[in-house]
Formats: C-alpha cells, structure tokens, sequence
C-alpha cells in the first residue's frame, strides 16, 4: 500500500493524501463512498435550529448550519453501535431508532442492515464486532426495533453538491451552509 494516493473519478482528481486521511477526512462524497468496506453510510439531511433532521429524527449538532439547507449526513458503519443514550468517555451518544432489516454473519464480525422508518430505502449498515469486548451472542437474535448509536465526533457533513462541510474552526465560515460564528 502506498503511503500516498491520489483518487482519481472520470479525469477528476478529487483528493490526494495518505490512505487513513482519504477514509477518515474525506473531501467529497464520491471520496467517502469509494474507501471503506462497508461503504459508508450517507443520510439525507437538512439543516435546522440546532441540528439537522434525518427524515423525521432530529439530530443535535454544536455548529450553527444554515436552516433548511440540504445536507448528506456520513457515518462509517465502524462508528455505529446498538445501545441508547449512554455516553462514550466524555461523548454523548446520538442515537437513531431504525428497524432491523437483516444481517451478515461475517465471522469475527456482523454487518447489521437497518432503516429509519421515515427512510425506509435507505440502508444503514453498522459494522459490530463479536471479539472480545465486541458484540454479543444475542446480536444474531435482534429483530424488530433497536436504536443505533454513534459520536457527533463520527459525522461528516457534506452540502448539496457533495462537497464536505468542515466543522473545524478553521473552516467554520468558509462554506455558505456554516453560519459564521466567530462574530
């Protein structure tokens, strides 16, 4: 594996850095969706007071967004977990109600196909673990409702056209869809 790579989509080069920079900070939604096994999990958002809404579940974020601007949502499958509103060492957990679709026994892991009930087409896949410290036995039996959990700290953000939205301070007034907030 290279230690640098650049993407390359139709004569388009969309991104050059190191492998974990392209999976972890991508640049672009074609980006996010062509690293990664799952591919990555892309919700159709809209911005709010105070958040986003993803089909009918709000989701709080810490950064002003424009209202009603359109947005995509990304999460790695990695980064969901089952549980409720628990925290993650000083994170606090958003959590997502879906209904379970399927599952794909995988050996030392599971891939977990669900749906939020007001974006029933669109696959939300959680990745879990079944080593040690990972998933249970009883993940094989879930059916039904569950609620999916992730970090706010897991959200890539990207606008209409695809483009990420970064979120760091560094960027906050950079793209038309972060309200400026350095005023």
């Amino acid at each position: 594996m290279s230690d640098r790579v650049a993407l390359l989509q139709e004569g388009q080069l969309l991104q050059v850095g190191t492998p974990d920079d392209l999976y972890t900070d991508p640049d672009s939604l074609n980006v996010a969706r062509f690293i990664g096994s799952p591919e990555v999990n892309i919700l159709p958002a809209q911005a709010v007071q105070g958040g986003f809404n993803v089909g009918e579940q709000f989701i709080p974020f810490a950064h002003d967004l424009t209202p009603r601007s359109d947005l995509f949502l990304g999460v790695r499958p990695e980064d969901l977990m089952i549980g409720g509103s628990q925290a993650l060492g000083a994170q606090q957990m958003i959590t997502l109600p879906v209904t379970h679709k399927s599952q794909e026994d995988l050996g030392g892991e599971i891939i977990l196909h669900t749906a939020l009930k007001s974006l029933p087409d669109v696959d939300i896949r959680a990745r879990l673990q079944k080593a040690a410290g990972g998933v249970d036995a009883n993940i094989r039996n879930l059916r039904g409702e569950i609620t999916l959990a992730f970090t706010a700290s897991a959200i890539r953000l990207f606008d209409g056209a695809g483009q990420r939205i970064r979120t760091d301070e560094g960027a906050v007034a950079t793209h038309p869809a972060l309200k400026e907030i350095a005023q």
